[in-house]
């Protein structure tokens, strides 16, 4: 279709800065017409409020008590939590976050910490906040490393 792709290595909080730049500047400069930046839009963790959230809770009956998730961008967690808040706030949110990312540790203390390195889990994890991220209904947090997590994935 003649798209072209920037990738990236995460977003990292460099990644975090200069990608609306670029984006904004390759749009004034080319044809795009607009470009993906989940990070920064509130249309992201809405769409998990609006729509996510209430198929895991239909899905359930209502009967739930705890919701396990990682953070990439912060939508998912934000669109969770802020519909749980309203509907069930007995809901427990569980952050499931790789070594190495700052993320867990954030949600403990509510203070940013130095990444202790990379991680090979795709999507999740970080090494500076997202700018939509709710932190503040994350209950029990846990750190777990790549080999933990894609063990259980190749044992099928």
């Amino acid at each position: 279709m003649g798209a072209e792709v920037q990738l990236t290595r995460s977003m990292s909080a460099r990644a975090i800065g200069i990608l609306p730049r670029r984006g904004e500047r390759l749009q004034r400069e080319t044809t795009a017409r607009s470009y993906v930046k989940p990070v920064w839009q509130p249309a992201n963790p809405l769409a998990h409020e609006q729509t996510t959230a209430p198929e895991i809770w239909n899905q359930t009956g209502g009967r739930l008590d705890a919701v396990v998730c990682g953070v990439g961008t912060g939508g998912t967690l934000t669109g969770l939590s802020h519909f749980f808040a309203r509907t069930a706030p007995g809901v427990e949110l569980v952050l499931s976050d790789p070594a190495g990312s700052i993320l867990a540790q954030y949600a403990k203390t509510g203070k940013v910490a130095q990444a202790k390195g990379g991680w090979l889990v795709e999507g999740i994890g970080g090494d500076s906040i997202p700018p939509v991220a709710d932190f503040s209904r994350v209950g029990p947090t846990y750190t777990i490393p790549d080999a933990e997590r894609f063990a259980p994935a190749r044992a099928f």
